[in-house]
């Protein structure tokens, strides 16, 4: 059977004509994943690839291997015309509906990991963490503490009710969860499969760190089918009208011309926005990424607070100025994030045995966390678990304010968050003086402080 390929087609006028452009692409011969009010995410033989546009699929070249930071035995199929990311449409009766179709690079947010996940049997799972030897947080009391939250809790403030959508590898319900009346639905992306399964244990840690601020948010957990199709998985998500989008996905692109690709994520993330869905992005780990880049999302950072409870800029996450949005400064905000080498800072809990747990347990702290490789548990962070406790914090604030918009959560974080001068992100930019500042933005997100701002920003903030 000839391998398939991913593509999204633009529509040539959003929201219009999406039911006979859909029809026009099955005639023909693809598979529709799934529309949506930009683009209609398909699968198609290159054969028919090679109808739909005109320019020959080939191979990527070095130039367009390097602008997306892949590794050798990434192939990379584009078209060879002036933008690599698209092919325009050849066929009359398609292009009235569609303008042309694109190719979004693979995700590259998080590192390769080491190893399968284990399946043989394991031993009975704890709600609580092992001990370690060494400073660290557990969740979610120190993180509730720590941001501003577990005042709110005692007051019954939870994020009751509020719709988050989480955009991830998938989601294990560990025993962590059921001890504490906390519960994920998930739903599988076209092509995903084993929604009991979190075969690399990332999105059961993220949906962790968001409900250790918003116990009562109501988290659906979208699991994507590979990195490379992880783009159709938050259309999904868009699509169930969630209040916030949570999001740890993206790709390698530190400078060079917007393309196609680019401008179809924008357009979609324009039109989320619009629609009153507030997304927040990991602002990575070291990585300079896209679309966190762009200056209508919530980038999220990372802040260290030592045992002392003194604060710096965590060595660990990203904080630089973009070369493709001159005067974007990344993050916007930051929540609690560990240092180099690896993080090694939140107790969190993690499918046993799956990527994450066996990765951490080979080497020993700091460059492991040294727990077992099947214990269910995984001592970690990044911006992955920062901007997921932001999510959270936002679904506190959604709940008491439900028009609050993505410029009015904007407005309200950086009037409230805790300033941080000392030092440095991953790139080596300090944290000070000043606020905002390269490495954490405006500072360390408060709860507290925001909630009890809330009503000046809806006051004085348009929506």
């Amino acid at each position: 059977m000839a391998p398939s390929l991913l593509f999204e087609a633009v529509l040539a006028q959003p929201g219009q004509g999406v039911g006979r452009a859909c029809a026009l692409l099955c005639a023909l011969g693809a598979e529709v994943l799934l529309p949506g009010a930009v683009s209609i995410s398909l699968r198609c033989s290159k054969a028919l690839a090679d109808r739909l546009g005109p320019d020959r699929l080939i191979q990527a070249d070095a130039v367009v291997r390097k602008r997306y930071d892949l590794a050798q035995d990434q192939p990379w199929l584009c078209s060879d015309g002036p933008d690599p990311t698209l092919m325009r449409v050849a066929l009359p009766a398609l292009a009235e509906g569609v303008s042309g179709f694109v190719r979004i690079p693979p995700c590259a947010a998080q590192p390769p990991l080491p190893g399968r996940p284990i399946h043989a049997p394991r031993p009975l799972l704890s709600p609580l963490p092992p001990d370690v030897p060494y400073f660290h947080l557990q969740a979610p009391e120190d993180l509730s503490a720590l941001l501003g939250a577990r005042d709110l809790h005692q007051r019954g403030e939870t994020g009751r009710g509020v719709r988050v959508a989480v955009v991830d590898s998938g989601f294990y319900a560990h025993p962590w969860f059921g001890s504490r009346d906390l519960g994920v639905r998930v739903l599988l992306a076209p092509g995903a499969r084993a929604p009991a399964c979190d075969e690399i244990g990332h999105g059961t840690m993220v949906c962790a760190a968001l409900l250790s601020l918003a116990p009562g948010a109501q988290v659906t957990l979208v699991k994507q089918n590979g990195d490379d199709e992880v783009f159709v998985a938050f259309k999904l998500a868009l699509s169930l009208s969630p209040d916030i989008v949570q999001n740890t996905w993206g790709y390698s692109l530190a400078e060079g011309r917007l393309g196609a690709a680019e401008d179809l994520i924008a357009a979609t993330l324009e039109d989320a926005i619009a629609r009153g869905i507030l997304v927040v992005f990991a602002g990575g780990n070291g990585g300079l990424l896209y679309p966190s880049q762009r200056p209508e999302v919530l980038a999220i950072g990372g802040v260290f607070q030592g045992e002392d409870g003194a604060r710096q800029a965590a060595s660990y996450a990203s904080g630089y100025l973009s070369k493709l949005f001159p005067g974007r400064r990344l993050p916007d905000f930051c929540a609690l994030v560990g240092m180099a080498p690896m993080g090694v800072y939140l107790a969190m809990p993690t499918q046993p045995g799956g990527q994450i747990d066996r990765a951490f347990a080979q080497q020993p702290y700091p460059e492991g966390d040294d727990t077992p490789p099947t214990d269910g548990w995984v001592v970690i962070s990044g911006t992955s678990a920062a901007s997921a406790q932001v999510s959270g914090l936002l679904a506190l604030l959604r709940a008491r304010a439900p028009g609050l918009s993505q410029e009015r959560a904007r407005a309200l974080l950086a009037k409230t968050a805790r300033a941080v001068h000392h030092g440095a992100s991953a790139q080596g930019n300090p944290a000070g003086p000043g606020q905002p500042n390269v490495a954490t933005g405006y500072g360390l997100v408060d709860a507290q402080a925001a909630f009890e701002a809330l009503p000046s920003v809806i006051d004085t903030i348009p929506p």
